[in-house]
Protein backbone atom coordinates (compact mmCIF):
# COMPACT_ATOMS: atom_id res chain seq x y z
CA UNK A 1 0.00 0.00 0.00
CA UNK A 2 1.47 3.17 -0.76
CA UNK A 3 1.22 6.29 1.10
CA UNK A 4 -1.83 7.71 -0.36
CA UNK A 5 -3.35 4.46 0.20
CA UNK A 6 -2.67 4.85 3.70
CA UNK A 7 -4.16 7.87 4.04
CA UNK A 8 -7.34 7.39 2.36
CA UNK A 9 -7.99 4.26 4.66
CA UNK A 10 -7.18 6.03 7.89
CA UNK A 11 -9.03 9.60 6.76
CA UNK A 12 -11.64 10.54 9.18
CA UNK A 13 -14.69 12.46 8.45
CA UNK A 14 -14.24 16.38 10.06
CA UNK A 15 -16.67 16.95 12.71
CA UNK A 16 -19.47 20.05 11.18
CA UNK A 17 -18.93 23.12 13.21
CA UNK A 18 -21.91 23.85 15.41
CA UNK A 19 -24.53 26.47 14.10
CA UNK A 20 -24.58 29.88 14.71
CA UNK A 21 -25.95 30.55 18.90
CA UNK A 22 -28.51 32.74 19.65
CA UNK A 23 -27.39 35.50 21.71
CA UNK A 24 -29.60 36.47 23.66
CA UNK A 25 -29.82 32.91 24.89
CA UNK A 26 -26.15 32.91 25.47
CA UNK A 27 -26.84 36.18 27.73
CA UNK A 28 -30.04 33.98 29.98
CA UNK A 29 -27.31 31.29 30.28
CA UNK A 30 -25.09 33.47 31.88
CA UNK A 31 -28.33 34.69 34.24
CA UNK A 32 -27.85 38.09 32.75
CA UNK A 33 -31.77 39.79 32.31
CA UNK A 34 -32.30 40.49 28.16
CA UNK A 35 -34.25 43.02 27.02
CA UNK A 36 -36.29 42.06 24.19
CA UNK A 37 -36.76 45.05 21.40
CA UNK A 38 -38.03 47.50 24.24
CA UNK A 39 -41.35 45.37 24.43
CA UNK A 40 -40.14 43.61 27.65
CA UNK A 41 -37.35 42.08 29.91
CA UNK A 42 -36.70 38.47 30.34
CA UNK A 43 -34.88 37.74 33.36
CA UNK A 44 -33.73 34.46 35.44
CA UNK A 45 -35.28 33.56 38.51
CA UNK A 46 -35.68 30.51 40.92
CA UNK A 47 -38.35 28.23 40.53
CA UNK A 48 -39.75 28.26 44.65
CA UNK A 49 -38.33 29.38 47.70
CA UNK A 50 -34.63 29.30 48.02
CA UNK A 51 -34.07 27.60 51.51
CA UNK A 52 -30.34 28.73 52.93
CA UNK A 53 -28.38 32.19 54.01
CA UNK A 54 -25.57 31.34 51.57
CA UNK A 55 -24.82 30.13 47.95
CA UNK A 56 -22.58 27.07 49.88
CA UNK A 57 -25.61 25.92 52.29
CA UNK A 58 -28.88 27.13 50.04
CA UNK A 59 -30.98 24.64 48.32
CA UNK A 60 -32.12 26.08 45.20
CA UNK A 61 -35.16 24.34 43.54
CA UNK A 62 -33.99 25.07 39.85
CA UNK A 63 -34.55 28.08 37.62
CA UNK A 64 -37.05 29.60 35.36
CA UNK A 65 -37.50 32.63 32.87
CA UNK A 66 -39.95 35.07 33.36
CA UNK A 67 -40.69 38.04 31.70
CA UNK A 68 -41.66 41.77 32.53
CA UNK A 69 -43.92 44.19 30.16
CA UNK A 70 -42.60 47.37 29.54
CA UNK A 71 -44.51 50.16 29.80
CA UNK A 72 -45.32 50.47 26.19
CA UNK A 73 -46.26 46.85 26.07
CA UNK A 74 -48.62 47.64 28.35
CA UNK A 75 -49.95 51.21 26.90
CA UNK A 76 -50.56 49.59 23.72
CA UNK A 77 -53.10 47.09 25.21
CA UNK A 78 -54.46 49.61 27.42
CA UNK A 79 -57.50 51.40 25.50
CA UNK A 80 -59.14 47.69 24.56
CA UNK A 81 -62.59 47.67 25.35
CA UNK A 82 -65.21 44.77 25.33
CA UNK A 83 -67.97 44.10 23.07
CA UNK A 84 -69.49 41.52 24.21
CA UNK A 85 -69.28 38.88 27.11
CA UNK A 86 -70.36 34.91 26.05
CA UNK A 87 -71.07 33.19 29.06
CA UNK A 88 -71.24 29.37 28.26
CA UNK A 89 -74.57 27.85 29.33
CA UNK A 90 -74.41 24.22 30.11
CA UNK A 91 -78.11 23.95 31.45
CA UNK A 92 -80.20 21.10 29.71
CA UNK A 93 -81.92 21.87 26.81
CA UNK A 94 -85.32 19.98 26.25
CA UNK A 95 -86.05 19.64 22.38
CA UNK A 96 -88.23 17.09 21.03
CA UNK A 97 -90.33 14.56 22.93
CA UNK A 98 -90.89 10.89 21.37
CA UNK A 99 -92.92 8.09 22.17
CA UNK A 100 -90.55 5.20 20.96
CA UNK A 101 -93.99 2.78 21.37
CA UNK A 102 -95.98 4.52 18.84
CA UNK A 103 -93.17 6.25 17.18
CA UNK A 104 -94.88 9.84 17.66
CA UNK A 105 -93.20 13.45 18.76
CA UNK A 106 -95.64 15.04 20.85
CA UNK A 107 -96.95 15.59 24.59
CA UNK A 108 -99.13 11.74 24.99
CA UNK A 109 -96.84 8.72 25.56
CA UNK A 110 -97.87 5.06 26.21
CA UNK A 111 -98.12 4.40 29.93
CA UNK A 112 -95.04 2.14 31.09
CA UNK A 113 -93.33 2.40 27.57
CA UNK A 114 -90.05 4.07 26.82
CA UNK A 115 -90.03 7.96 25.28
CA UNK A 116 -86.65 9.82 23.78
CA UNK A 117 -86.25 13.29 24.91
CA UNK A 118 -83.80 15.12 22.32
CA UNK A 119 -81.54 18.32 22.87
CA UNK A 120 -78.74 19.86 24.25
CA UNK A 121 -76.42 19.12 27.13
CA UNK A 122 -78.99 16.63 28.73
CA UNK A 123 -76.72 13.82 30.02
CA UNK A 124 -77.64 13.10 33.42
CA UNK A 125 -75.23 12.85 36.93
CA UNK A 126 -74.94 13.87 40.30
CA UNK A 127 -75.73 11.76 43.36
CA UNK A 128 -79.02 13.93 43.55
CA UNK A 129 -79.54 14.56 39.88
CA UNK A 130 -81.95 12.61 37.31
CA UNK A 131 -85.08 12.51 35.39
CA UNK A 132 -88.71 13.36 37.10
CA UNK A 133 -91.62 13.78 36.40
CA UNK A 134 -93.54 16.85 38.51
CA UNK A 135 -97.39 17.76 38.86
CA UNK A 136 -97.81 20.87 36.71
CA UNK A 137 -100.03 23.69 37.94
CA UNK A 138 -102.65 25.59 36.48
CA UNK A 139 -99.83 28.21 34.92
CA UNK A 140 -98.29 25.03 33.36
CA UNK A 141 -95.10 24.75 35.42
CA UNK A 142 -93.73 22.42 37.90
CA UNK A 143 -94.62 21.69 41.22
CA UNK A 144 -91.57 22.83 43.62
CA UNK A 145 -91.93 20.68 46.23
CA UNK A 146 -89.88 18.02 44.80
CA UNK A 147 -90.22 15.32 47.75
CA UNK A 148 -93.30 15.00 45.58
CA UNK A 149 -91.57 14.26 42.33
CA UNK A 150 -91.86 11.05 40.99
CA UNK A 151 -88.34 9.84 39.72
CA UNK A 152 -87.81 8.07 36.60
CA UNK A 153 -85.26 4.64 37.61
CA UNK A 154 -84.76 2.98 34.55
CA UNK A 155 -82.75 5.26 32.15
CA UNK A 156 -81.52 3.35 28.53
CA UNK A 157 -79.62 5.58 26.90
CA UNK A 158 -77.84 9.05 28.62
CA UNK A 159 -76.09 11.09 26.68
CA UNK A 160 -75.36 15.24 26.07
CA UNK A 161 -78.10 15.30 22.95
CA UNK A 162 -80.43 12.16 23.49
CA UNK A 163 -82.34 10.66 27.21
CA UNK A 164 -84.61 7.71 26.74
CA UNK A 165 -85.92 5.99 29.48
CA UNK A 166 -89.00 3.89 30.48
CA UNK A 167 -92.16 6.15 32.07
CA UNK A 168 -92.82 5.12 36.07
CA UNK A 169 -95.05 3.06 36.93
CA UNK A 170 -96.29 5.43 39.48
CA UNK A 171 -97.83 7.70 36.83
CA UNK A 172 -101.13 8.23 36.30
CA UNK A 173 -103.33 8.87 33.03
CA UNK A 174 -104.78 11.93 32.20
CA UNK A 175 -102.75 13.73 34.57
CA UNK A 176 -100.69 16.55 33.65
CA UNK A 177 -96.41 16.41 34.27
CA UNK A 178 -93.90 18.68 33.31
CA UNK A 179 -90.50 16.79 32.75
CA UNK A 180 -87.69 17.77 35.12
CA UNK A 181 -84.19 17.45 34.15
CA UNK A 182 -81.64 17.84 37.15
CA UNK A 183 -78.13 17.37 36.35
CA UNK A 184 -74.72 18.72 37.54
CA UNK A 185 -73.14 17.77 33.96
CA UNK A 186 -71.65 20.41 32.23
CA UNK A 187 -69.04 19.24 29.45
CA UNK A 188 -67.67 15.95 28.35
CA UNK A 189 -67.02 14.43 31.62
CA UNK A 190 -66.88 17.69 33.29
CA UNK A 191 -69.55 18.26 36.47
CA UNK A 192 -69.89 21.49 38.56
CA UNK A 193 -70.98 21.42 42.42
CA UNK A 194 -74.52 22.90 41.71
CA UNK A 195 -76.88 21.34 39.56
CA UNK A 196 -79.06 22.78 36.65
CA UNK A 197 -82.58 22.17 36.36
CA UNK A 198 -84.41 22.23 33.07
CA UNK A 199 -88.64 21.45 32.90
CA UNK A 200 -91.04 20.31 29.83
CA UNK A 201 -94.09 22.00 29.15
CA UNK A 202 -96.89 19.60 30.75
CA UNK A 203 -97.01 16.33 29.05
CA UNK A 204 -100.04 13.24 29.66
CA UNK A 205 -99.83 10.02 29.75
CA UNK A 206 -102.05 7.77 27.76
CA UNK A 207 -103.98 4.73 28.91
Amino acid sequence: MNNLEHLAATSVTPTPEPPDRNPLLEALGRGEAVNIFDLGTLYITTNGKVKGDTPQTATIPGFQVKFTCSKITNDAVSALGIKKIVISDSSPIIGTKTDLFTGEEGTAFSAGKAIRIEGRHLKISGDDGGIFFAHATEKGESDSDEAKWIKVSRIIRNVSKILEFFLPSELETGVPYCIVLKTNSTFGKATRKTYSLACSNPVTIAG
